[in-house]
């Protein structure tokens, strides 16, 4: 569930890349933010300086983005002048990082080919880069200055009836009489948008969605600008609109990119906001209400997170003892009617996110004492269960927390996931006490399920001539087993034990593994590398059937050649050019390869 502060989402991430910013976001940030720089939104970029960018992109508004840099690219400093503020980046920032990236990498291309890479004069640059926004606004300024009122205002009429989406946006523009009629308006602005780019049948191509959702983004942006002057009402009601809009729009769409999904998700953190903030008894009470009612609609059915979303929301404003009884009531309808008609995963789903906002309504108005009691009557639930290891962690009671992972392990040996989970916390415990024996069980068990890290571990346990007595016997039970562990583990492990024939074996049962496995196999089995690589190339020539699959058999020669294969990589290519003759395509791009 969202629960956040303003405040807390203005933090920035450290250590944030160009290369890598796009791991760091939220991934509906990032695709809007890349759909803008696909559209070319942004519409100016200039370095000023040393690492220092200012840039204009073109949204609702034209809004001014600048970025410092560091000598390695990281993202020091980005701010942008929209209105945006409850993320720590705006779609408009993320759009000219992407700008950055490509302007950057683009001269690395052309250093690397000889051109200078001197400083333009940036006074000349901005002008040849002059936005065709900005260049538009002076020509047409310029024809309209030239009218009469009348005449102004007879074209805009005729504009507005010719393109529904210019008369709903002055409408949603200039027609701000009262609450109601603004999210009316709105709600027509989002429907003219999604009519537009919508097919003759009502449906939205994956293409055509991201424009669609244009009427959604202005909408959003008025409820953001609504919140700043808190006008709370109308910025709830404005969420709402949107979420109404982009849930019916999800049934005949393909939201592929996730573009109107990410507006139903920046619209819950914006109700979310709202409950952070400093309001009067009766605001607060109106949102509480709006929101519970909200919350039973069937427009929900299937979107269980968004309906905990909303919940989640009551649950922060429930602050006196009438309204938590009143959402206690709807707890209570949720959880008794999905006991009569649901025994499915969602209603599991939705009975752990209604126990979590409980235990919240009992963390904000009652003790600690009550708050504990919770947990321990919720074991059920993953999220209690680790709420309970961690206090008795904290507490140092050993025994207790061991008996909690137990209990977990049983209570959910059919969710493998959860089981690591508790397995985990008990090498912890086994680790903080010393109990080596139990310890080495633990790790000895996630070894056989494949994982690495635990080998390490349990590695770390031995004196080094006591591990060179037990590993083998790891090596055995694996290579006995061949499953899911042996792929995922085995070579890692002879990789760092230097068990270079076992590796060799281990390739030779599969001759594709040799693109993986040959640095560590070429300082002792030179020749068998080769050989290996060859089987390899002429196998995946035998299935090469178009381009894409000759340039791929292509790039496993470079890396033979780059091994130190030269002469086998030539015999090879020459082999393949008379064998194949009758592919021209394969022997094109044969022919481009450029071997010492």
């Amino acid at each position: 569930m969202i629960y956040c502060s303003r405040n807390i989402y203005r933090e920035r991430i450290a250590h944030m890349n160009l290369i890598n910013f796009d791991d760091h976001l939220d991934n509906k940030i990032v695709d809007r933010g890349r759909g803008y720089f696909l559209n070319r939104n942004v519409t100016c970029l200039d370095e000023e300086a040393e690492n220092i960018f200012i840039a204009v992109v073109s949204g609702t508004d034209d809004y001014s983005v600048s970025v410092q840099l560091d000598e390695s690219n990281n993202i020091l400093i980005s701010e942008c002048d929209c209105p945006y503020d409850i993320g720590p980046y705006c779609k408009h920032e993320v759009a000219v990082f992407f700008a950055i990236r490509e302007l950057r990498c683009n001269k690395l291309i052309n250093n690397s080919d000889g051109i200078s890479d001197a400083k333009p004069d940036h006074k000349v640059l901005k002008e040849k880069v002059k936005s065709q926004r900005q260049q538009a606004e002076e020509k047409f300024t310029g024809l309209l200055s030239k009218l009469s009122k009348d005449e102004l205002i007879n074209i805009i009429v005729s504009l507005s009836i010719e393109y529904e989406e210019i008369g709903r946006k002055i409408e949603f523009t200039l027609d701000r009489n009262s609450n109601e009629q603004e999210v009316e308006n709105s709600r027509a602005l989002i429907r003219s948008y999604i009519d537009k780019h919508s097919d003759r049948d009502g449906y939205l191509l994956y293409r055509q969605v991201h424009d669609a959702c244009r009427g959604a983004e202005m909408v959003l942006e008025r409820a953001e600008e609504a919140f700043d002057d808190e006008e709370y009402i109308l910025a709830l009601e404005l969420y709402l609109c949107i979420i109404h809009e982009m849930l019916s729009a999800l049934s005949f769409a393909d939201d592929s990119d996730g573009n109107i999904g990410g507006e139903i998700a920046e619209s819950l953190i914006g109700i979310a906001t709202l409950t952070e903030e400093e309001l009067t008894e009766d605001i607060r009470k109106t949102i509480f209400n709006i929101l519970l009612k909200e919350s039973t609609l069937k427009d929900y059915n299937g979107w269980d997170d968004w309906r905990l979303e909303l919940l989640g929301a009551c649950t922060e404003l429930a602050n006196e003892e009438n309204l938590r009884k009143i959402l206690e009531q709807q707890f209570d309808l949720i959880t008794q009617g999905m006991a009569r008609t649901d025994n499915s995963w969602s209603a599991k789903y939705l009975n752990e996110g209604i126990s979590n906002m409980r235990f919240r309504l009992v963390e904000l108005n009652d003790s600690g004492e009550k708050a504990a009691k919770y947990i321990e009557n919720n074991l059920k639930y993953s999220h209690f269960r680790e709420m309970a290891i961690n206090g008795a962690l904290k507490d140092e009671d050993y025994k207790r927390a061991e008996e909690l992972c137990i209990g977990g392990e049983e209570n959910d040996k059919v969710s493998p996931g959860l089981v690591d989970q508790w397995k985990r916390y008990r090498y912890q415990i086994y680790e903080l006490t010393g109990q080596i024996d139990e310890q080495r069980k633990v790790a000895f068990d996630f070894i056989l399920d494949g994982d690495f890290d635990y080998y390490k571990k349990l590695k770390a346990t031995y004196l080094s001539d006591e591990w060179k007595k037990h590993y083998p016997d790891i090596i055995r039970i694996l290579e006995a087993k061949k499953d899911y562990a042996y792929s995922r583990v085995y070579s890692n492990i002879l990789i760092e034990e230097n068990e270079h024939d076992k590796l060799l074996s281990y390739v030779k049962e599969s001759p594709s593994r040799i693109e993986k496995f040959y640095k560590h196999l070429i300082p002792c089995f030179k020749d068998e590398v080769f050989s290996l690589f060859t089987l390899h190339i002429l196998n995946e020539s035998k299935r090469a059937f178009q381009r894409s699959h000759y340039r791929d058999v292509c790039s496993k020669i470079r890396i033979l050649n780059k091994a130190g294969g030269n002469e086998v990589a030539k015999d090879i290519v020459n082999t393949l050019l008379m064998t194949y003759q009758k592919k021209p395509a394969f022997k094109d791009e044969l022919s481009k390869l450029r071997l010492k």
